[in-house]
């Protein structure tokens, strides 16, 4: 059982409550729309309501991870965020991209919310070695590249998923 406690200042977070760091499913919901969706076949998954999915999604090209499907309000930042990562010589910090939309529960575990995956508004990057609960071990470099753009980085919160990166603000 996880012991830790993390203290606030005042002023120190805009959304004072557990999970603190990350959006409010209410503002993800705002911004980006609300689905329905039924529980997947597979333990953990969803399946997602098609009309949203066409409405909300868009397959594309980003540099340095390739052909992905992400939610298109956040295509743009990731693009540049990308760019920058590329432009700045440091495309080799990223080994692995493990998917935006993957419509599922967090930690694949239907007694968890629901993850920003599915919304397509989070991604996976450099998952060996950078496991949810473990010690993360991204480039710093690349985490305050995406963090400039907008995406928050798990690597620093209480429980750490160090692959993981979600929309936090528009940039």
């Amino acid at each position: 059982m996880n012991r830790d406690v993390q203290v606030r200042a005042p002023g120190q977070t805009p959304y004072f409550r557990a999970g603190d760091a990350v959006l409010p499913p209410v503002l993800v919901k705002a911004f980006f729309g609300e689905f329905a969706a039924r529980r997947g076949d597979e333990p953990g998954t969803l399946e997602v309501d098609p009309a949203w999915r066409a409405s909300n999604l868009v397959t594309t090209h980003i540099p340095v991870l390739g052909t992905v499907t992400c939610n298109r309000g956040i295509i743009a930042q990731l693009r540049a965020a990308m760019g920058e990562v590329r432009a700045d010589g440091l495309a080799s910090t990223v080994k692995s991209f493990h998917g935006c939309f993957v419509p599922r529960f967090i930690g694949w575990s239907s007694a968890n919310m629901i993850s920003y995956h599915s919304w397509g508004i989070a991604f996976d990057l450099n998952l060996t070695g950078n496991l949810r609960g473990a010690a993360p071990h991204q480039d710093p470099r690349l985490v305050r590249i995406l963090a400039r753009w907008g995406f928050l980085w798990g690597g620093t919160w209480l429980v750490p998923d160090g692959s993981h990166f979600e929309f936090h603000r528009v940039a």
